[in-house]
């Protein structure tokens, strides 16, 4: 039996650098980064906004040991935020090929919020990508139970579906996918363009 290979890409959701100040010249990007834990913040929520962006950031540049390295600063600070975790799931799984760590901050998110969409998605994602299909289900149709309107969930499990030869249903819900929208577009024409392919052949 064939199976489909996932391929993951950079998120789409990366942000460009941002330029947070010049001296003589000169583009001082780290700020960002070190005002995290050196610059007095206001609230909170300027500090978790300048903390993930510092973050998207560094994973843009390829440099994903060191976007762990500031996200475990923040979670020392805010243990309990789940897109924090989540955030860190996805680095430790996509960046880093860690699962085993990733499905540990994932389960802490779920337990934090039992209807977080997201991590629901991302840990039926990793159950995929190691073979563990029938967890993989649970999740993925929790997640779309959740947000049936949102297009990721469909994505997803049209992933889970075609790793697993069911190339037919897969196509079935990347069109529900695209009805709904998708954020990461690119891992959305990849797997369009493999079950395409698959499916001429069969």
């Amino acid at each position: 039996m064939r199976h489909f290979q996932l391929t993951y890409s950079v998120r789409t959701f990366l942000q460009k650098p941002r330029i947070l100040s010049k001296r003589t010249g000169i583009t001082v990007i780290a700020a960002l980064a070190v005002s995290v834990t050196t610059q007095p913040i206001q609230s909170v929520g300027a500090e978790h906004e300048q903390g993930t962006d510092a973050v998207y950031h560094l994973l843009s540049e390829r440099k994903a040991k060191d976007a762990l390295n500031l996200i475990n600063g923040m979670l020392e600070k805010r243990p309990k935020d789940k897109s924090l975790l989540l955030l860190r799931g996805e680095i430790l799984t996509k960046y880093l090929i860690r699962p085993a760590e990733a499905l540990n901050d994932l389960n802490k998110a779920i337990a934090l919020d039992p209807k977080y969409y997201d991590a629901y998605r991302v840990r039926g994602e990793i159950y995929t990508r190691l073979d563990k299909f029938a967890q993989a289900k649970v999740d993925l149709e929790k997640c779309i139970s959740l947000e049936p309107r949102k297009g990721d969930g469909y994505l997803a499990r049209a992933e889970w579906l075609a790793k697993q030869s069911h190339y037919k249903e897969a196509l079935e819900d990347l069109k529900r996918a695209e009805k709904f929208q998708v954020n990461d577009q690119r891992r959305y024409h990849q797997l369009s363009a493999a079950l395409q392919m698959w499916l001429r052949k069969d």
